[in-house]
């Protein structure tokens, strides 16, 4: 893979274990103060009373915005909200306290820039005996790319330039799947040059299942003139494919240019936002710490696809036994439920420490832990300097 499309997934595995590890590492503050835990979420999060003013946002809002806290409490969200989508909002709120749910609604929101961003709210409402309390919304922030779908929408595609005026990959491609032109992102996914994919035909690289599909609505295409929209994952990356037809003056259709949009870091903050909702309406359940935590373990162990973890609580005497575990061995427990701060030194002591080493190595996050996809070959080939002072143990 090259080096800038592995550096970017790099990224996202980093966000991704960081907005993981913020739930792993629970005390008893956090079960108890709802704006500390989203205060950690790496997506703006908002929520507003009854009437429609905010009462909460979290740090990942107020820098997306570029607002102070002491701007936003107590304002109405319509004050943020470009004039065309004020009456929709007071439309769409009247809509949501009563049936409690939203999902990828759009506004326009104003930063304290002047920038206008869009923004993809989804979110639930809380009841207090059947009465509307309060709101709990996240967004996302979709500018780009509406702005890049909409130019690919609104005009012809105009070869070089607009092959090569976004991040995202972009080819035309003929009615017999052969590449006429490609931008560099779509190359790099490729692992070629543009240069050495004009000419070639799809069914020489992408996956059997996959150029099968993607000729069946490359055709459906030509014949419907219409536009088109399919997904499709290629090993760990989740593509979101939009197809246009290329029509000449004539009106006849001479090819489809596919615009590949990676949307799988936005697949993966979907997944984080469906675990803090999750997480959030356990604290609204009438349970012990022990009962929370198992069920925390259960929703992140469902939403990261790991097969084991746990949750380790702090002692007064500096022990830190796993309070909440599954799909760990015997012999594993064994030898990682009696770690003391005092006494021994690993990952889960760094992040109780606030202790980072090595930061400048891209496999360790900001919590102090590391991720990598084969322990064995990372500790075969790593240096002292790379894996610091750990006991190697749990793996």
């Amino acid at each position: 893979t090259d080096s800038s499309l592995k550096n970017k997934r790099d990224l996202q595995a980093r966000q991704r274990i960081k907005s993981i590890e913020n739930f792993i590492d629970i005390d008893k503050t956090t079960l108890s103060s709802h704006k500390d835990l989203y205060d950690m979420f790496p997506i703006p999060y908002q929520s507003l009373n009854s009437d429609g003013r905010f009462i909460a946002v979290n740090n990942s809002w107020l820098k997306k915005l570029g607002y102070q806290m002491n701007e936003v409490i107590g304002k109405p969200f319509e004050h943020f909200l470009t004039d065309h989508y004020k009456d929709l909002f007071a439309e769409r709120f009247k809509e949501f306290k009563k049936s409690g749910a939203v999902e990828n609604v759009l506004f326009d929101l104003k930063c304290k820039s002047g920038q206008i961003i869009k923004a993809e709210f989804s979110g639930k409402a809380h009841y207090d005996n059947g009465i509307f309390i309060q709101s709990y919304c996240v967004f996302n922030d979709l500018t780009e790319r509406i702005f890049l779908e909409n130019k690919l929408r609104n005009e012809q595609l105009l070869r070089k330039g607009i092959l090569n005026a976004t991040k995202e990959s972009v080819a035309l491609i003929n009615p017999e799947g052969l590449i006429l032109d490609i931008n560099a992102t779509g190359a790099i996914r490729f692992n070629k040059k543009p240069s050495e994919l004009i000419g070639k035909d799809l069914k020489l690289l992408l996956p059997s299942k996959v150029y099968k599909q993607r000729m069946k609505n490359i055709r459906e295409v030509i014949t419907t003139k219409q536009p088109s929209v399919l997904k499709d994952q290629r090993g760990s990356y989740i593509f979101e494919n939009h197809l246009f037809p290329v029509i000449q003056n004539d009106g006849s259709v001479t090819g489809v240019a596919i615009y590949a949009n990676d949307i799988t870091e936005k697949h993966e903050k979907d997944i984080s936002r469906k675990l803090s909702h999750d997480i959030l309406k356990l604290t609204h359940k009438d349970y012990g710490l022990d009962q929370y935590l198992n069920h925390a373990v259960d929703l992140i162990r469902k939403y990261s696809e790991c097969q084991g973890c746990g949750i380790r609580l702090i002692d007064k005497d500096g022990n830190i036994p796993y309070r909440a575990c599954k799909g760990f061995s015997e012999d594993f427990l064994r030898t990682e439920n009696n770690l003391s701060i005092k006494r021994n030194q690993c990952m889960c002591i760094n992040v109780f420490l606030g202790k980072t080493i090595n930061r400048k190595y891209p496999f360790y996050t900001d919590m102090g832990t590391f991720y990598t996809g084969s322990f064995s070959n990372f500790f075969k080939n790593a240096t002292p300097a790379e894996t610091g002072e750990i006991r190697k143990v749990c793996f």
